[in-house]
């Protein structure tokens, strides 16, 4: 391993070994461990301006596992996850370096300040800021907490992304720092335009889902903004509480179901969101709002059932007697676009031809000879 280590060829050395026997990869890490303690090996040169090409899954388990053993400074550190980080295509902070990293500004709480100041100046890149703050709220929430909402006032576009995502989604709050950063998310929403009100917006919506006595926030922050007409703003709502919608309150859900139901054609990425959360609603205490957000979306030709897949399923494998009377409804209405959702349905299940009982008891002439032509078309 010295040797290796000398020559340069330390990363090929650790791919080579892994994977090894669980005994043998435990010695190589421990014995990496105590060389570079004892100046033999100097990891950080050895692995921070290797190539992609060399760093396999085997280095990174390695990293994964010998950097939490050994003490490193600042300057160490920074070179490092500079280094690497540069050669992980653009993508930030690599995945293996995250628990170590978060752990190291952790274990004193000056680390994540000298950090931050370090990336205000320029000397750390700005990518790593995200981390940080987060670490830096675990462990000194007094000084962090005025930081980021000062950086969601006034930060710049990637500033405040990373200020809106930490102030709604840090679970280590106490209820009067909560109020704090929901009042900054709040300012946030009425102030951004465009994409950049997604991340307080989802932020919020998190907040309002999760957190007890808040969803009078969440429904505030959507009438904050359902006037402006903003595609950004129902993706925002969607995105989130497609997550967030099994804990939501009932009136926050329907909130953002209200707001749902303002979205046009074209707005296709919304529309794949709604699909997954049409297909957990349709069915429900939240049935009612959300068969009337997919009404919307097929008569105003914002999507196709075709398009909604994950709620064709769920409407084919819902409760009979409720999907016989949505399909039922769709087969006597005058508009040829539930005509269409119908066919959509009939021809996109294979083999498995769907079979549907309409009681049409209650039907005017009209509608009854209405379904029984569409019926026979189909």
């Amino acid at each position: 391993m010295i040797a290796a280590a000398k020559s340069g060829a330390l990363p090929e050395y650790v791919s080579d070994a892994f994977p090894g026997s669980e005994n043998n990869w435990e010695d190589l890490v421990t014995g990496a461990t105590a060389a570079h303690r004892g100046g033999a090996i100097d990891l950080i040169a050895a692995f921070a301006h290797a190539t992609e090409e060399r760093l396999s899954y085997g280095c990174q388990q390695f990293l994964e596992e010998v950097l939490p053993r050994l003490k490193l400074d600042q300057p160490q550190v920074l070179e490092l996850v500079i280094g690497l980080s540069e050669r992980s295509r653009g993508q930030g902070l690599p995945y293996y370096l995250s628990s170590w990293f978060s752990g190291w500004c952790e274990a004193k709480a000056s680390r994540p300040w000298a950090l931050l100041e370090e990336i205000r100046t320029g000397s750390a890149p700005d990518f790593i800021r995200h981390a940080v703050c987060h670490s830096g709220l675990k462990v000194s929430r007094r000084r962090f907490l005025p930081a980021l909402i000062k950086l969601i006032e006034h930060g710049s576009n990637n500033e405040r992304w990373s200020a809106a995502n930490l102030l709604g989604r840090f679970d280590g709050f106490q209820p009067r720092e909560q109020d704090r950063a929901v009042k900054a998310l709040r300012a946030s929403i009425r102030r951004e335009t465009e994409d950049a009100v997604v991340a307080p917006l989802r932020s919020l919506l998190h907040v309002a889902a999760s957190v007890t006595g808040k969803d009078k926030e969440g429904i505030a922050a959507i009438a904050d903004r359902s006037m402006s007409n903003d595609e950004h703003v129902r993706n925002a709502i969607a995105s989130e509480m497609m997550f967030s919608m099994s804990k939501a309150s009932p009136a926050l859900a329907r909130a953002a179901f209200a707001a749902l139901m303002a979205i046009g054609p074209g707005e296709d990425d919304t529309v794949d969101v709604v699909d997954q959360i049409l297909s957990k609603t349709i069915d429900g205490p939240l049935a009612t709002e959300a068969h009337a957000l997919l009404d919307h979306l097929l008569t105003s030709r914002s999507a196709r059932m075709k398009k909604l897949d994950a709620t064709s399923m769920a409407i084919l494998n819902s409760d009979q007697v409720a999907r016989s009377s949505l399909i039922g409804g769709w087969l006597r209405s005058p508009s040829f676009r539930h005509f269409d959702a119908v066919l959509d349905i009939c021809r996109g299940v294979g083999e498995n031809t769907p079979k549907f009982d309409i009681d049409m008891s209650g039907w005017t002439p009209d509608e009854a000879l209405r379904s029984v032509r569409r019926s026979s078309a189909i």
